[in-house]
């Protein structure tokens, strides 16, 4: 596959990786390998964000129905990730972790809930994992990539409109950022920011990875700076699940006549936790919009 330059070998060779990812991930997540769920999880979105950025440079409507299988994909393994994620994030505010001191009771109730949550999305995961429809998945994902349908008037060299799908990217993010500077919903519109983030920043990876792409020093430069406002937004996200974790678990203890001042110091030790994720965030999304 393709080191001319041409834009449709280039997106087959991009799209043909990132399809190989996702096979080789699902290979070892269904074998239930250490960390593979997570990155299956990656996987998935590589190839879904590529599809997103690129998706005009396609005959209208042929990534509709991959992109569609993908997302139903990403959702079940993102409850896997999420309760991992919050089983570490747990351990971390654990008595002994160096962490604020939490009753041993708490803890087991906690970790209960996440325990649960973790292996009933397993569950679920192996099973899509093992279905015809996941497999017919996995082959569609590698016809499209073998012999993308590229709407004529983009078949053209690839460094222009590859260039142009960064720029156009990079714009989704800043202006998912402007928007959520405003929003009522504040923690839902700082996490469609982190989402165009990862986007921006699995597409350039994939991209730059492929001769021929010429994506160029800047943009090349903005994957680094797009995983700085992924990785402040994702402290972020994952300190205010553990919060609503937090606050459904004290509740369910009140309910049980249990003492739930415990609940509320842990709820309240997130607040540094978020307040430096988001100085980290703005550092970064001022970095990233100097291009």
């Amino acid at each position: 596959m393709g080191t001319d330059g041409g834009l449709r070998p280039v997106l087959s060779a991009a799209l043909g990786r990132a399809a190989d990812e996702l096979r080789a991930w699902d290979v070892r997540a269904r074998g239930a390998e250490p960390d593979a769920v997570h990155q299956l999880r990656i996987a998935e979105r590589t190839l879904r964000g590529l599809l997103k950025a690129t998706r005009h440079l396609f005959e209208p409507g042929t990534t509709t129905a991959l992109e569609a299988h993908l997302r139903n994909l990403g959702r079940g393994l993102s409850a896997t990730r999420d309760a991992e994620a919050g089983l570490e994030l747990l351990a971390a505010r654990a008595p002994g972790s160096g962490g604020a001191a939490v009753p041993a009771d708490v803890v087991v109730r906690l970790r209960s809930v996440l325990q649960a949550e973790r292996d009933g999305a397993a569950a679920a995961t192996r099973h899509r994992l093992e279905s015809d429809g996941h497999r017919r998945m996995l082959d569609a994902a590698a016809t499209f990539a073998a012999d993308p349908p590229l709407d004529a008037a983009n078949d053209a060299p690839a460094k222009k409109p590859l260039r142009k799908a960064v720029d156009r990217q990079l714009r989704r993010v800043l202006r998912a950022a402007e928007a959520a500077a405003g929003a009522d919903d504040h923690n839902a519109a700082l996490h469609e920011v982190r989402k165009q983030a990862k986007i921006l920043r699995y597409t350039i990876g994939v991209l730059e990875a492929v001769p021929g792409a010429h994506l160029g020093g800047a943009r090349r430069s903005l994957r680094t700076r797009a995983e700085a406002v992924q990785d402040a937004l994702g402290e972020y996200g994952d300190s205010a699940a553990f919060q609503e974790l937090v606050c459904a678990a004290a509740d369910a203890a009140r309910a049980d006549g249990e003492e739930a001042f415990a609940y509320g110091v842990l709820y309240a030790g997130e607040t540094d936790v978020q307040r430096r994720a988001l100085a980290r965030y703005r550092t970064a999304l001022a970095d990233l919009r100097r291009g």
